[in-house]
């Protein structure tokens, strides 16, 4: 007992003496100095890797970047001023790019946009380029295909089939109150005016039913559009710059991610708020598990931080940032990229850092048992919580568990005892009323207890017990059974046989059960004579 509480004191000191351990849940692979303003994790090559497209703007130059996935810069190419002909006393700024394989030819197509301002001169332009290889000059030149002039600046674009006609369609929002659906031939298939301007659009097949909405944030709200038809809105008063979908609850339905520049707004398919929450400084989104625990994630980018929130909005980590973040993308395997002014970053997540989490909550489970002097619990507790402090090397978690499993060791030693000690005593108790059957039960689960604390003096004492309860049981079953055998041999000399066969009976199961030859070959030969 000595060297167990010293054992204890011993663990206090070194939990005194520890210095934590601080778990991240995002480790950084690499970063590159480039200011990151969208980034499109991309298989053009159908090799089974991805390339990185990062598009970086600039006031007069606007580039897409590529670069492998171990953090090297393959090559840079700058998106033409197409127009810049046309107005030579205005300056074309490129606003927007957005790249993809539009044709699945594995050749980079890139949908830019434009703001045009000179004097005189206020013009919108989005231009469908595609990026030719030419093997003579080994490097890659942009072809126009086809540009398109809005009523005002082009703020997002997404491409999806919407018709099932494997050809994608080019989903673009404006400043000019539209969401454009453009075919690839430059046809518009649709139009819809929201009635302000747009900012983000999503699109989704948000109930499953294989059709393709399309969700906007505009000036005013949210609105789903289908089939060219506004199916609602969702009034928020305050300017709706990003909206993503996702099946943030697993129910097979995906709900609706919107960003104000200080709310985020959770919204079912059909426009029902679930929940809003006030954050500030917000800048992008994603929806994914991320984590890989089945749970959805929403992640959200705000100026200088990551949250991670659960599907009821509650924040379950967040990851801190020196700098100003611009963008978020997440591939299928979650690798995690996030663009800021100065930087490109890639991450992954850092299983220690969660499953270390784990280990704090299973000690405090463990705590709040051992403070209300649930032992058992406690030690349960405390022995899940070890394993994964131990496996994430912490040694000062796994100490505080020490700490609990050996005094909650020591208090459920004596809670035995004190059992074991009330089954002995009732043993004895019932034994004196002649209560045999009772008092061997009481008398084993003392027994057992006695072993499991080891305590041989206790453990000798009740086996004792036992053989005298044991006697005594014999004693008791072998005068019944030589009560029912006269009994018997009266009721049979009294020829009332039915009754005598039954004592005889009884008579001869407890012989049996004694396994006295002599008392059931006496009980047999009465039988005989009974039948007889």
């Amino acid at each position: 007992m000595k060297n167990k509480v010293s054992l204890v004191i011993l663990s206090l000191i070194l939990i005194g003496f520890c210095s934590a351990k601080t778990y991240y849940p995002l480790t950084q692979d690499w970063s590159f100095p480039l200011k990151s303003d969208a980034i499109y994790p991309l298989d053009l090559d159908k090799d089974g890797m991805n390339e990185l497209y990062v598009v970086s703007y600039m006031k007069h130059r606007s580039c897409i970047y590529f670069f492998d996935y171990d953090g090297n810069e393959i090559r840079r190419n700058c998106i033409p001023k197409y127009s810049n002909y046309m107005y030579p006393h205005a300056n074309e700024e490129i606003t927007l790019i957005y790249v993809d394989d539009l044709n699945y030819d594995r050749v980079l197509d890139v949908i830019a946009a434009s703001n045009i301002v000179g004097t005189g001169v206020n013009v919108q332009k989005m231009y469908i380029i595609r990026r030719e290889y030419v093997k003579g000059l080994n490097r890659y030149k942009y072809e126009l295909k086809w540009d398109y002039t809005p009523g005002n600046l082009i703020t997002d674009v997404k491409v999806i089939d919407i018709d099932k006609d494997w050809w994608v369609e080019i989903i673009a929002a404006s400043l000019d109150f539209s969401v454009y659906v453009f075919g690839q031939d430059r046809r518009i298939k649709n139009r819809y005016n929201l009635g302000s301007s747009v900012w983000s659009i999503a699109p989704s097949d948000l109930d499953s039913d294989g059709g393709v909405e399309i969700v906007a944030g505009s000036l005013l709200g949210v609105s789903l559009l289908e089939n060219g038809k506004i199916e609602w809105n969702y009034s928020t008063k305050e300017r709706i710059f990003d909206v993503y979908t996702g099946d943030v609850d697993g129910d097979g339905n995906s709900e609706i991610l919107a960003l104000s520049e200080d709310e985020v707004y959770l919204l079912d398919k059909n426009g029902k708020l679930r929940w809003r929450k006030p954050m500030e400084a917000l800048v992008d989104s994603w929806i994914k598990d991320v984590d890989n625990d089945g749970s959805t994630d929403i992640l959200l980018l705000t100026k200088h931080k990551i949250y991670s929130l659960d599907k009821k909005g509650n924040t379950q980590w967040q990851y801190n940032f020196s700098d100003v973040l611009l963008t978020i993308s997440i591939d299928l395997n979650n690798h995690i990229f996030v663009g800021s002014l100065d930087k490109l970053y890639k991450f992954r997540i850092n299983q220690d850092y969660f499953l270390n989490r784990d280990a704090e909550r299973f000690y405090s489970e463990a705590y709040d048992y051992y403070l209300r002097e649930e032992y058992s619990q406690a030690r349960f507790y405390a022995a899940k919580s070890k394993q994964l402090f131990s496996m994430v090397g912490n040694l000062e978690g796994a100490l505080k568990c020490d700490f609990i499993l050996l005094v909650t060791g020591l208090n459920t030693t004596v809670s035995k005892r004190e059992k074991a000690d009330e089954y002995y005593a009732k043993a004895l108790e019932l034994l004196g009323l002649k209560s045999y059957e009772d008092a061997k039960n009481h008398a084993e689960m003392a027994l057992k207890i006695y072993r499991e604390i080891n305590d041989r003096n206790s453990v000798i004492k009740c086996d004792l017990l036992l053989v005298d309860i044991n006697e005594k049981m014999e004693e008791a079953k072998r005068n019944r059974a030589m009560e029912c055998y006269t009994t018997a041999i009266e009721l049979l000399s009294n020829n009332t046989f039915e009754e005598a066969s039954t004592y005889a009976l009884e008579a001869l199961q407890i012989y049996r059960e004694l396994n006295d030859s002599m008392g059931i070959s006496n009980s047999e030969s009465l039988i005989q004579k009974i039948k007889l």
